[in-house]
């Protein structure tokens, strides 16, 4: 799974693993409040979008789905060729 943040204040309360389908659930978060929500960096992947939601403000009470859509080329795999 991908690290995903949880941030109140610019301040870091609470990560979390995505699951087996991909998602990350915070419930019981304070009201109200103005969080945001952000996900680790990894190496040779790059973040293009998050359609249909603003990640960096998410006011409460309501529920706000986010969707990160990530990128990486893919690096081709050379194996050598042995005839025999």
């Amino acid at each position: 799974g991908w690290r995903m943040d949880l941030y109140e204040d610019n301040s870091l309360v609470d990560s979390k693993l995505t699951g087996a389908d991909g998602c990350a659930q915070w419930d019981g978060l304070e009201l109200p409040a103005t969080y945001k929500v952000g996900e680790e960096t990894r190496p040779d992947w790059e973040l293009i979008d998050w359609p249909g939601c603003d990640p960096t403000e998410i006011t409460l009470p309501g529920t706000h789905t986010c969707t990160f859509v990530n990128w990486t080329e893919v690096h081709p795999v050379f194996l050598p060729l042995i005839q025999r």
